[in-house]
């Protein structure tokens, strides 16, 4: 599959094709990133802002399946019938952006 075919799927398969999670930034001013238990996954270098690129890195890999939840169920909206857009897809919509922002503030902590 290439990302013309579908780029959400694409991206789908590189996040589940990775170390499973969590990730974790290894430790305060550290430029490595971690999958639980403690294996490295990430060094981004001792240079620029390697600390805050491996904090990034690791956020991002943890909230990929809410934010690709979110997406889906946008689709499923886009290419349902505008006239009679379904109230359970709209719903899955709702409470897939509830559970994105409930994994963003829990791996923000």
């Amino acid at each position: 599959m290439t990302t013309n075919d579908n780029p959400i799927e694409a991206l789908r398969a590189v996040h589940e094709a990775a170390t499973p999670g969590p990730w974790r930034h290894a430790r305060h001013g550290s430029h490595e990133v971690e999958a639980e238990p403690n294996v490295l996954v990430a060094d981004c270098g001792a240079i620029g802002r390697a600390a805050e690129d491996a904090r990034a890195i690791a956020v991002t890999h943890n909230v990929m399946p809410e934010l690709l939840a979110v997406v889906e169920a946008m689709r499923a909206i886009r290419d349902g019938d505008w006239w009679e857009v379904r109230h359970k897809d709209v719903q899955r919509g709702a409470n897939a952006l509830d559970a994105l922002y409930a994994k963003i503030r829990e791996v923000l902590r």
